[in-house]
């Protein structure tokens, strides 16, 4: 992206969809000459292609003790503090080059797209849509741009540009897939569950059921069908209950899960018609077919007001709930469980994780409360919300025991991630911490939860806003602790 940039600065070369620029007409014909000096942006990128990023940095701000306002090396400054994580410093560098470049679509993409990992929407927005109006063909402005609207809540214009993108492009597995995400975040399920199957066609579907075709929700009556997690914990944790309504139509169903649900999902969902396997089979005799397990529901032709769970579907295996509530059930007072933090390598993973800090204030939410930790992971070192927790989950060896700690509790207070879909599944009240980007199994209005009786969804209204979003999650663990008194 950095080169492509460069030489569309330094050579006049114009962006994708933009008119290019006019130049002079050479005086002669005559060859050009090498120079016999490198410039300071030529030593810069000979730098980068090296892999010398302080040599290349060393230079081009030498270029700029030369021309302050040079276009070239203000925008290789910012990439590259935009890799270290310095987003102020990139946007001023940006900012900068717009001085003779205020119209030059690449610059005002990458200006919107470093105010949107900023978390400053409507400037994005601002900067974004001169872009688009001076490259209407410009796909990553365009992209940039719905992404912009769709974190400022403006969801039906980012949906207008997605649907342009689309239009453009319509054999893209990934517009497709974004415009469906897009359509389920607003609920519009019958539009979004056909283009969130495109998802299928992106790499890594095909693990362990390559040859089989996807069961295309014709009568499954006679089949023996392979049901395939996929996504995160919570993700296999949340469409799970749509399994036994496949085998409910007279399917056998082979249930490929993750290790760590196995046992979980065996107490829960293994019958005489259904099969919970953590491996794919050697080879795929004996089946007929296969479905992702996201697409159960569209797949299914489940309705809107159905998706709702009745009550708890999770059942935790005899033994852990045993052993577990010799444990919990000791525990004085009113059992609270809370997760703060997701995993560290998912992408994006800093907007739903929590500092422990800022949820210390929970502390003073009611009187009587005995915390207890569901965040795995930890070190015993690392930093807790509270002084005083119960912290059980080093002796934790699978979901199934983290299920059985959660039937032992109360109330479960968490941020976006599998325990909050565990506790919901297990009937239990949940609070959930959502953050400004929240996930569309959520989507973005209302308190309730589509998918959950029980779960009370409070938003950030900003990246890192949890301010408002701790003070809610307060007042309702006091109304929880008052209803049990």
């Amino acid at each position: 992206m950095l080169d492509r940039l460069l030489k569309r600065l330094i050579g006049g070369q114009a962006a994708p969809g933009a008119a290019a620029p006019s130049q002079p007409r050479p005086a002669s014909a005559s060859p050009a000459r090498a120079p016999l000096f490198k410039s300071d942006m030529e030593r810069g990128r000979e730098c980068l292609a090296k892999g010398e990023v302080e040599g290349a940095r060393t230079a081009f701000e030498r270029e700029l003790t030369n021309d302050p306002l040079s276009g070239p090396a203000h925008a290789a400054l910012a990439e590259l503090d935009r890799r270290e994580g310095r987003i102020d410093a990139a946007i001023a560098h940006y900012m900068t080059v717009t001085v003779r470049h205020p119209d030059e679509p690449a610059i005002l993409n990458n200006l919107g797209s470093l105010y949107i990992e900023a978390g400053q929407f409507d400037e994005a927005i601002r900067r974004l849509e001169r872009a688009v109006a001076f490259a209407p063909d410009m796909v990553p402005a365009r992209e940039n741009l719905a992404r912009a609207l769709f974190n400022a809540r403006r969801l039906e214009e980012a949906e207008t540009h997605e649907r342009v993108l689309v239009a453009r492009n319509p054999d893209s597995a990934a517009l497709h897939f974004r415009l469906g995400h897009m359509l389920l975040m607003e609920g519009k399920l019958d539009e979004g569950w056909p283009e969130y199957e495109w998802r299928l066609r992106k790499p890594g579907f095909e693990r362990g059921v390559a040859g089989l075709p996807q069961w295309d929700g014709s009568d499954p009556a006679g089949k023996t069908i392979c049901v395939i997690t996929e996504q995160g914990l919570g993700d296999a944790i949340l469409f799970s209950r749509f399994v036994p309504s496949l085998a409910d139509r007279g399917a056998e169903v082979e249930f490929l899960v993750p290790p760590t649900l196995a046992r979980l999902f065996a107490a829960s969902f293994a019958s005489e018609r259904v099969r919970v396997r953590t491996d794919p089979a050697p080879d795929a005799s004996g089946l007929d077919a296969r479905v992702h397990l996201l697409s159960l529901p569209y797949r299914l032709g489940v309705p809107r007001d159905a998706l709702r769970a009745d009550g708890a579907y999770l059942r935790v295996p005899h033994d852990a709930r045993e052993a577990w509530r010799r444990r919990i059930a000791p525990l004085p007072g009113f059992k609270v469980g809370i997760a703060w933090a997701g995993h560290p390598e998912r992408r994006s993973d800093e907007s739903r994780t929590i500092a422990p800090e800022i949820l210390t204030p929970l502390a003073m939410a009611a009187p009587g409360i005995t915390w207890v930790s569901l965040q795995a992971g930890l070190a015993s070192d690392a930093p807790r919300p509270f002084p005083v927790m119960t912290d059980p989950m080093g002796e934790v060896t699978d979901y199934a025991d983290t299920a059985a700690i959660i039937e032992a509790l109360d109330l479960v207070v968490s941020v976006d991630t599998s325990v909050a879909h565990a506790a919901a599944a297990l009937g239990k009240p949940v609070i959930l911490l959502a953050p400004h980007d929240v996930c569309w199994r959520w989507e973005m209005a209302g308190v309730e939860s589509p998918w959950y009786p029980g779960v009370k969804v409070f938003r950030a209204r900003g990246r890192g806003e949890w301010g408002a979003v701790v003070e809610n999650a307060s007042a309702a663990i006091a109304e929880a602790v008052a209803s049990v008194r």
